[in-house]
């Protein structure tokens, strides 16, 4: 990785309420400097505001924390946290990643009785009443080879990623290792493994096994967004800025070299106080050039560069006179999308929408080597529906058509400025 010795180490938790900081349940890796200063502002009489000399009616008011500015390689597990922070609304949605196939994976072999599963690709549900899942699966695959079998359930974890088999009465055996179907078992799917039969119990609980979610951001419909208290490490601990929310984000990508992700944030106060960590990083590969895929339009094209996308909330701090220095309310005033890059092109139809200064639609697909389970990799596309162009070259070059291109995302009837989807094996809302 680029800038290695020089990355700093900061920690970062959503608030419940604003202002009352929590400890950080994530760390990330960030290219320094990453400081917040406190911006302190001065109130002057209005009678003496044209003169200079008069000062005994400036005194000082209110203070913000500003100039959070943290930029760091774009990691597909650390972003999510920054899409929250910056839409809201995170819908989660398990993608089908479980497959079964006839005669490789497909049959249980229980102490009393065997049954076969339907051929096809599933999600995992949470429980048995999930449509489509392989809980609902397994739980009428059992009951339809044996109907007289009650108080069974199929469960799995959306923390622990685990399957659990539980029975109401009794500890009946799934025989995993000794039953007459091992070879097309269905157990290692499950988390399983075919070396031991599960006795003894009355629930059974597998391995953890990945399952594939998405994360689709939409933007909160009020100026509230998510605050976050982040823990800067200095020296042996971290100190905490309070009450922060995200202003700007963008996303940075560079011929030959890695996304970079850049993050501005307010905050309401800071707490010198520190306290030691025991910080864990992601283990995943950051995203290069190369994985980060542009379409405009209809037109794919991997022909640019010094692309930025950027998603603006206008975040203010109040500054209403109170009893403390600090600031007393944070929020935004709302979203903006802009699009930037050089781009190549030779698609005549999106050169003569530029020169039209029409508008168009655009994506951005960044899809990770890091795969969640074979076949599903990570990956992130920040879809604008509609983008209106802003600036364009007034004269047709001849050969390759390079365009300065900038454009503004609108919120037309039944569209938004930018949805960012996040593919991942994290089940829960950021």
């Amino acid at each position: 990785m680029p800038y290695i010795g020089r990355l700093g180490d900061a920690g970062l938790a959503k608030e419940g309420t604003p202002g009352t900081a929590q400890t950080p349940i994530r760390f990330r890796r960030f290219i320094p400097p990453f400081n917040f200063s406190t911006d302190i502002a001065k109130l002057i009489g209005k009678g003496v505001s044209g003169n200079a000399s008069e000062v005994q009616r400036t005194a000082q008011g209110k203070a913000q924390l500003k100039g959070g500015k943290i930029k760091s390689e774009l990691d597909l597990l650390e972003v999510g946290d920054d899409l929250m922070a910056a839409y809201g609304v995170d819908t989660v949605t398990e993608m089908a990643s479980f497959t079964v196939v006839t005669g490789t994976n497909d049959t249980i072999d229980w102490a009393t009785f065997s049954f076969t599963l339907a051929a096809g690709t599933y999600k995992a549900g949470q429980t048995q009443a999930d449509t489509g899942s392989l809980c609902q699966l397994l739980y009428t695959g059992m009951h339809s080879a044996d109907s007289t079998v009650t108080g069974v359930t199929f469960t799995r974890s959306a923390t622990g990623g685990t399957f659990a088999i539980s029975f109401s009465g009794g500890t009946p055996s799934i025989l995993w290792h000794t039953g007459t179907h091992t070879a097309k078992s269905i157990g290692p799917l499950l988390g399983f493994p075919v070396a031991a039969d599960s006795t003894g119990a009355n629930t059974y609980t597998g391995a953890n096994v990945a399952a594939v979610y998405s994360h689709a951001f939409t933007r909160i419909q009020s100026a509230s967004l998510p605050t976050y208290t982040w823990w800067q490490k200095t020296g042996l601990d971290y100190p905490q800025h309070v009450g922060c929310m995200l202003s700007k984000l963008e996303f940075a990508a560079k011929a030959g070299e890695f996304i970079e992700v850049d993050a501005d944030w307010l905050g309401l106060k800071y707490d010198a106080t520190g306290v030691t960590q025991t910080p864990v990083y992601s283990g995943l590969n950051p995203l290069k050039f190369n994985l980060c895929i542009p379409t405009v339009g209809n037109s794919v094209s991997t022909d640019y560069d010094d692309m930025k996308v950027t998603i603006d909330n206008s975040v203010k701090v109040e500054h209403a006179v109170g009893a403390t220095i600090y600031g007393a309310k944070i929020y935004s005033e709302g979203i903006k999308v802009d699009v930037a890059m050089s781009l190549m092109v030779e698609d005549l139809t999106e050169w003569s929408k530029f020169i039209a200064g029409s508008n168009s639609s655009f994506s951005l697909a960044m899809t990770s080597t890091d795969l969640i389970k074979a076949g599903f990799p990570l990956s992130l596309t920040l879809s604008i529906p509609v983008l209106n162009y802003k600036a364009a070259p007034r004269t047709l070059p001849n050969g390759l058509i390079k365009i300065a291109f900038s454009g503004a995302a609108v919120n037309l009837a039944g569209t938004y400025e930018m949805l960012p989807t996040l593919v991942n094996g994290y089940g829960l809302p950021y």
